[in-house]
């Protein structure tokens, strides 16, 4: 069983090397695309990963939106069985990372492996979004994920039909698995693995260019939003 990282990136200098430190002895291919970064993001990629990287250059997630890369995550990760996307400003604990792949290992029949996600609102973690309606914020990331788990679709099976995956996603924004006339086999487990994300940590320029990105895909595929109405990134 083979498992690959994936990942679309821009401007994540800083965060290549804290990646690598956790997944590095759990993954066998990190796939990343770059959509054009200036920060040296594809020479550090080299430098830290060596021969376990792939690394493709292009701005498909600009062109055509976050769907459209996700789902080519998953299919250009080639020799993969399965593969786990992750974005730069996300982390594991290693002992997480270690129990995906060994539940891997088993071989567990599912097309997509649903993982828990947790908004963190300060480096310690001291600061978690508990989700709801209310946009309470807490202080235990346990209780965060109980309370209201932010369920992400991230750990994929490579099935290949016909040159493309059997796992796809639309939306251009806000991207989800697409079940058009195909059955995918799914787990949600909140003794899974969790996702740690950082993205509220983001500088306010890397935000306001992130918004300005979605609001262009918005403009530029708007059927693809068409179940969020008029929701963007809130920056």
């Amino acid at each position: 069983m083979k498992l690959g990282l994936a990942s679309n990136f821009e401007d994540e200098y800083q965060n290549i090397e804290g990646l690598w430190k956790i997944f590095s002895l759990v993954i066998d291919q990190w796939l990343v695309v770059d959509s054009g970064s200036f920060d040296n993001t594809p020479w550090k990629l080299r430098e830290v990963v060596g021969p376990k990287l792939k690394l493709i250059q292009d701005p498909m997630i600009k062109e055509y939106g976050f769907a459209y890369a996700r789902t080519k995550l998953v299919e250009l990760s080639e020799g993969m069985d399965w593969v786990f996307i992750i974005d730069g400003d996300e982390r594991m604990c290693p002992f997480d990372a270690k129990k995906m792949r060994d539940i891997l290992e088993t071989n567990p029949p599912y097309d997509i492996i649903w993982l828990p996600r947790f908004v963190c609102h300060d480096r310690e973690m001291r600061w978690i979004e508990f989700g709801g309606d209310n946009g309470t914020i807490g202080s235990n990331k346990f209780t965060a994920v109980r309370y209201h788990p932010d369920w992400q679709p991230r750990l994929i099976r490579r099935t290949m039909i016909n040159g493309q995956s059997k796992v796809r996603f639309k939306r251009a924004v806000h991207e989800v698995p697409i079940y058009d006339n195909i059955e995918i086999r799914e787990l949600r487990d909140l003794n899974g693995p969790l996702i740690e994300s950082f993205g509220r940590l983001k500088v306010v320029e890397r935000r306001h260019k992130i918004g300005d990105l979605c609001r262009s895909l918005q403009k530029k595929f708007p059927q693809g939003l068409e179940e969020f109405g008029d929701c963007i990134y809130n920056d």
